[in-house]
């Protein structure tokens, strides 16, 4: 989904029923931002949000980019690279 636009990028396409279940595989550090589990104490906002910026890359570096996994009652699980066009 475009927000800027309000248009869909592209369609899970490939499930024999409904998708009920979807999983980003950079959720995790876009919920816990800046924090990990180390004590780190920030400056100001900016610098919170650097840190934010510069974990979720990381983890983009080693996860070789965004996944998202989609599951549905048929019994299937397709993992996509949802900024790619199919």
């Amino acid at each position: 989904w475009n927000p800027t636009e309000g248009t869909m990028l592209s369609e899970l396409k490939g499930h024999g029923h409904w998708i009920n279940t979807l999983a980003l595989n950079t959720d995790y550090v876009i919920k816990s931002g800046p924090y990990s589990h180390e004590t780190e104490k920030f400056e100001d906002f900016e610098a919170k949000r650097k840190a934010a910026i510069e974990r979720y890359n990381e983890v983009l570096k080693v996860a070789g980019g965004e996944r998202l996994l989609s599951g549905s009652d048929d019994f299937t699980l397709f993992l996509w690279k949802p900024l790619e066009k199919r």
